[in-house]
C-alpha cells in the first residue's frame, strides 16, 4: 500500500512551531516503511541549519490519508551540523523539482535550510558541506530499492470535450467511461464557472454524468466556453532526478505559495 510520509521540522526555540515536508512511498508495508523512514530522517536533517529538529515522522495511508504511525524521535545531538550552518526558516529555503517517470514532476519547498548557501538576493551557492549533504539526500530518494515516489494524476488519462452542463450538474461528455465517484477535472467552462474544478461524479449513461455536492446557481447561467473534462487517477512513479532550482531571499519572508509560517523577515 502506497503511503505519505511526513517529516515534521521544528526550530529550536522557535514558538511559532515548525512545518511538515512530505514525501509519498510506494513500498508495500508498514514495517518496511517505517524502516526507510527511520533511515531517511538524518539525511533529511543534514540538510537542514543548525536547531533544525525533526522529532516526529507521521506515516499515512494514501487513500483518506488515514495516521497509522506517528514516530517519535530524540534530537539530533550537536555533533549533527557543522559550524556555521545557522537557519531561520523564515528566511531561508530552496525549492526541488523533483522528475518522475514520463517527464513527470513535482516542485518541493525544504525550508529551514542552512543560510549560509543562500545570498541576500535569493542566489543558490552552495557550500561543499551542504552539496554533500543534498547528494546523499538525492541519492536516498532515487535509490529505487526505498521506494520513494512522486504520486501524480495517471497521463494516459485524456481530456475529452464537454457538450452541455446543464443546471443541475449533469454534463454531457460522449462516452466518457466514468464510474461513479471518480474524480474528474473540469475546466474552460465560462459564465457557468462554479463547473469549474474536481469533482466526484455520478455516472448516469455511456455520456452524461452527474457532479456530486453540485449546488445549482440561484440566477439560471448558460455554460459557455469549449469546456472539458478528464478523469484524476493517482498513480505513483519512482523518482529519477531532484534538483533545486531557486531559493528564498532573505528579506522576503517565507517561500511564496507556503501556507504556514511567518510572512515578513524578523526585524533586526
Amino acid at each position: 500500500m502506497p503511503f505519505r510520509v511526513s517529516f515534521f521540522v521544528t526550530l529550536t526555540g522557535d514558538r511559532e512551531g515548525g512545518w511538515s515536508e512530505n514525501y509519498w512511498s510506494n513500498l508495500p508495508d508498514l514495517p518496511t516503511t517505517i524502516g526507510v523512514a527511520t533511515n531517511a530522517r538524518p539525511l533529511l536533517g543534514g540538510c537542514h541549519g543548525i536547531g533544525c529538529q525533526i522529532p516526529w515522522v507521521r506515516i499515512a495511508t494514501v487513500p483518506g490519508f488515514r495516521q497509522v504511525k506517528l514516530l517519535r524521535f530524540p534530537s539530533f545531538p550537536a555533533s549533527h551540523w557543522l559550524p556555521g550552518q545557522d537557519a531561520d526558516y523564515a528566511t531561508t529555503g530552496v525549492n526541488m523539482k523533483i522528475t518522475g517517470n514520463n517527464q513527470s514532476y513535482v516542485y518541493e519547498w525544504m525550508t529551514g535550510t542552512p543560510d549560509n548557501i543562500i545570498s541576500l538576493g535569493g542566489h543558490y551557492i552552495p557550500t561543499p558541506a551542504f552539496t554533500t549533504s543534498f547528494n546523499l539526500w538525492v541519492a536516498e530518494l532515487t535509490n529505487a530499492n526505498r521506494g520513494w515516489s512522486l504520486r501524480i494524476s495517471d497521463p494516459t488519462n485524456v481530456w475529452k470535450d464537454v457538450l452541455s452542463i446543464d443546471q443541475a450538474g449533469v454534463v454531457t461528455c460522449l462516452a466518457h467511461g466514468y464510474n461513479t465517484n471518480d474524480q474528474v477535472r473540469i475546466s474552460r467552462t465560462q459564465n457557468l464557472t462554479q463547473a469549474n474544478g474536481v469533482w466526484k461524479v455520478i455516472n448516469i449513461d455511456a455520456d452524461h454524468f452527474s457532479l456530486q455536492r453540485w449546488i445549482a446557481p440561484t440566477t439560471p447561467t448558460p455554460w459557455a466556453g469549449r469546456p472539458r473534462c478528464r478523469r484524476l487517477t493517482p498513480v505513483m512513479t519512482p523518482i529519477n532526478t531532484v534538483q533545486i532550482v531557486e531559493a528564498t531571499s532573505h528579506r522576503r519572508g517565507r517561500p511564496p505559495y507556503q501556507l504556514t509560517g511567518r510572512r515578513k523577515a524578523r526585524k533586526r
